[in-house]
């Protein structure tokens, strides 16, 4: 409806609107457009809903529009407002504007004079009968008309040449004081979608609308302001929208205050005060100084900001455009920082509550349309909403943290259970459920099973390594000290270095490379000085110390080395209450036993294999009322290993049959099925007191009984997952397969011999040199026993040769020079009987 308000709105007459909506995209002879089609329809929808009596002409060529045109002056003689809206190519020539229909003929200026339509005549007729006449002219949609073109309209003296963009000024007032116009008349107003010689944007791709037809869409049903305004707040709107590349200009001579009535009506408030808070910005922004708007254009260009955004952060920013021009520009570039930064750390996370996303959204568009105040106030409402919807999600979190702490105790039991079975592979799949379960819940707990996990990959590892066990063991400590250490959990860091440095020493057994051995000292080291005051974390850390300097005194053949494991082993020892802690206790005496075994045999005193007799005794037992299987399996396999040596100092069979029982303990405890590794060490031992006792019996098929449990053991030990143990099997079946040759069967010397050289292969000088030097002597014995049997004397020589590198070893220690001397002695008898 429209209104033409004098004093009061109430008093204002109700006026009949008439309209002519003209959309000319298929030029024949110019640049076709893509949007007038578009704009002439949607403002038809427009002006039909204001109460405009709409005719709509598409695409028309010159007779139809002129037709058209023709009716709707007449139609319009009984209406109050007149209003005409055109989308397509226009231009000016000659200081007037003209209206180009699809079909003009521009090949010579006389023919585009006759085709093109002049405005202003149409104003005039308008003009003339009826009280206000509105036209809003979208025209000259592209850069330039072809360069040179010229028009000479009917009656003009000459050509004109057509300005190469953009609708022209009006010459002289708006035509209300020109001849035949009625002193009734309240005047016109012409709105040109881009300033005087300036082309007016088609769109960009993608959008429907040119950008003026956009801003007349948006605006031109805001009710309750005058029209000055509506037309203010589009130019405005176009502004903002090609970022200052196009701006409208309009020509009025209204007398009266002219509005269109109410508005149309949103039935969404938060719709309706967007809107409201993007025209209050757009008016501020017609009243802001030009110096002011030539800064914010600059500053928004600079840091690539919206100008709208940029001129709604002026009051939220603090911005003073009442100061000087010198505060003006650092004050704007300031905010528009804030701004950038604002826009580029906006989130990026769906919301699933739909008042939250309701509100945000009106928070984005609210921003987006420079209404920044009123998008705060759907920030605050937003926030508010979230504040409820964490009190909600607080009382949900815990009983979900109770849920999922419920769910990892269920999983861990399952784990502990299952290793309580040896079943290590099904235990670290349920640690590491577990650990998944309570992994945002509860840090200490997390660290806890994650321990957990690693210690059963550790242990399957040192089964089987299935799968990489051990591999993965390693990978996981490193990430487990981290985060225990940024907890702030001590002791739980101490009894995972300790687990890091055992998993570590399982991998140094396997290679021939001592640093994953000298990697567990330093991680044993740092565990002992880590625990503190606890006396258990300091034993076990004290104990794998031990462990990782035996298992590299074994191999260097380094007394001293062994001396001080043993002595780190009896620290731990008296740190530990056998009363209160039995399993800790045990494990230690376990541990001193081994190390005085390695001490019997690199000091060649029998007396350390019976203190470690008693020492193992004392373990097993403790262990055994610990419920320790696995640990008593371990401890008892090595006791029945140095009741052997004890059979070889005294001769008492007693040692023996106590050794093969305890072997078949063991092995009953560590099937090969499950356990191939555990297997295998333990058959190793069994294979080594088989033979001692054949040895003793003087009985070939006990020796050719205790080659088969070494073929076993090595069936069962991959020389790629446990090389050492492997090179043991080695050599046992060689010692085996010379005493078959010393009963008579000289046929598997030669077997014995590949054993050797195969243990050799592992037992490098560089890696293990004491093991070396024994394998060197157990090589050179083997070929001459060959060498003399076949009679190949270059053998013997050859095997006399390795028997002086392993007597020079034991002679730099200051062991063995009896032993070598009589075996060197037997050497030169054969090779000189040879002679």
């Amino acid at each position: 409806m429209l209104f033409m308000v004098g004093a009061a709105h109430a008093d204002a007459p109700r006026l009949r609107g008439v309209a002519l909506v003209v959309g000319e995209a298929d030029y024949a002879a110019l640049p076709k457009l893509g949007n007038p089609g578009n704009d002439a329809r949607a403002m038809d929808d427009l002006l039909d809903k204001l109460g405009f009596d709409v005719t709509r002409v598409l695409d028309a060529d010159g007779d139809k529009l002129r037709e058209k045109i023709a009716r709707f002056v007449e139609d319009a003689a009984d209406a109050d407002v007149a209003l005409i809206y055109y989308s397509g190519h226009g231009f000016a020539a000659g200081g007037q504007n003209y209206l180009v229909p699809v079909d003009a003929d521009l090949s010579s200026p006389q023919a585009a004079g006759a085709d093109v339509i002049e405005v202003s005549q149409l104003l005039d007729r308008l003009a003339r009968t009826v009280p206000v006449t509105i036209a809003l002219l979208d025209a000259c949609r592209s850069e330039l008309f072809p360069a040179g073109l010229t028009v000479q309209p009917p009656g003009a003296p000459a050509p004109l040449p057509i300005a190469p963009s953009g609708l022209g000024e009006l010459r002289g007032p708006v035509p209300l004081a020109r001849p035949g116009v009625s002193a009734d008349s309240l005047g016109m107003v012409i709105g040109f979608a881009a300033a005087p010689g300036q082309p007016a944007l088609d769109g960009a791709p993608g959008e429907e609308n040119s950008p003026y037809a956009a801003a007349l869409l948006k605006h031109l049903g805001a009710g309750g302001y005058s029209f000055a305004d509506v037309m203010t707040m589009v130019s405005e709107e176009v502004y903002l929208k090609t970022r200052a590349r196009q701006l409208p200009w309009v020509n009025s001579s209204l007398r009266r205050v002219l509005q269109f009535g109410r508005p149309i009506v949103d039935k969404d408030p938060d719709e309706a005060a967007i809107k409201q808070g993007r025209r209050d910005l757009l008016l501020s922004i017609a009243a802001t100084p030009d110096a002011t708007r030539a800064y914010v254009e600059t500053v928004a260009t600079s840091q690539a900001v919206p100008l709208d955004a940029l001129y709604g952060m002026l009051d939220v920013l603090g911005v003073d455009t009442g100061k000087g021009q010198a505060d003006l520009e650092s004050q704007l570039r300031e905010g528009a920082l804030q701004l950038k930064a604002l826009l580029a750390q906006q989130p990026g996370a769906v919301k699933q509550d739909d008042e939250l996303r309701r509100l945000s959204g009106l928070a984005d568009r609210a921003q987006q349309e420079g209404a920044i105040g009123l998008a705060l106030k759907y920030r605050a409402a937003a926030s508010a909403r979230a504040e409820d919807l964490a009190k909600q999600r607080d009382a949900l979190e815990d009983q979900l943290k109770s849920d999922r702490l419920e769910l990892g105790q269920t999983f861990a039991e399952h784990a502990q259970t299952a290793m309580l079975n040896f079943d290590y592979r099904v235990a670290a799949g349920k640690f590491a459920e577990a650990l998944a379960q309570v992994d945002r819940w509860d840090e200490a707990l997390a660290v806890r099973y994650g321990a957990m996990q690693a210690l059963a990959l550790s242990r399957l590892g040192r089964q089987s390594d299935e799968g990489g066990a051990l591999a993965q063991a390693l990978a996981l400590y490193p990430h487990l000290l981290s985060r225990a250490s940024t907890a702030g959990l001590q002791e739980q860091w101490s009894a995972i270095e300790s687990d890091y440095g055992i998993a570590l020493a399982i991998s140094g057994e396997r290679s021939s490379d001592p640093q994953p051995l000298e990697a567990a000292v330093t991680a044993f080291q740092a565990a002992a000085e880590g625990s503190g005051d606890d006396p258990a974390l300091r034993a076990v850390a004290l104990s794998g110390l031990g462990n990782a300097l035996w298992d590299l005194a074994g191999r260097t053949g380094d007394a001293p080395m062994a001396e001080r494991a043993l002595a780190t082993y009896r620290e731990a020892l008296a740190r530990i209450d056998r009363q209160q802690d039995a399993y800790g206790w045990g494990m230690m005496q376990t541990s001193i036993g081994n190390v005085l075994q390695t001490l019997a045999t690199l000091e060649g005193d029998s007396r350390f294999s019976f203190e470690a007799i008693a020492a193992l005794r004392d373990g097993l037992a403790a262990l055994g009322e610990a419920r320790s299987t696995t640990d008593w399996a371990t401890t008892a396999g090595n006791l029945a290993a140095v009741l052997i040596s004890g059979f070889n100092a005294d001769h008492d069979r007693a040692h023996m049959t106590e050794a093969f029982g305890l072997f078949d303990a063991v092995l009953e405890l560590r099937p090969r099925e499950t356990m191939p590794l555990d297997w295998g060490i333990t058959t190793i031992n069994l294979g080594a007191a088989q033979l001692t006792l054949a040895e003793a019996d003087n009985s070939a098929d006990e020796v050719k009984q205790a080659a088969e449990t070494f073929r076993g053991a090595l069936g069962a030990l991959p020389r790629e997952t446990v090389p050492f143990d492997w090179a043991l099997a080695e050599a046992g079946l060689g010692h085996a397969l010379v005493d078959l040759g010393t009963l008579g069967d000289q046929s598997v010397l030669e077997q014995a011999i590949a054993s050797f050289r195969a243990a050799l292969e592992v037992r490098t000088r560089a890696a293990a040199p004491a093991l070396w030097a024994r394998s060197m002597n157990d090589l050179g014995w083997a070929l001459g026993m060959h060498g003399v049997d076949i009679g190949d004397k270059a053998m013997v020589e050859e095997g006399r040769s390795d028997v002086v590198e392993a007597r020079d070893y034991y002679a730099a220690q200051g062991q063995l020079q009896d032993y070598f001397a009589q075996r060197l002695a037997t050497f030169d008898q054969i090779l000189q009987a040879w002679s």
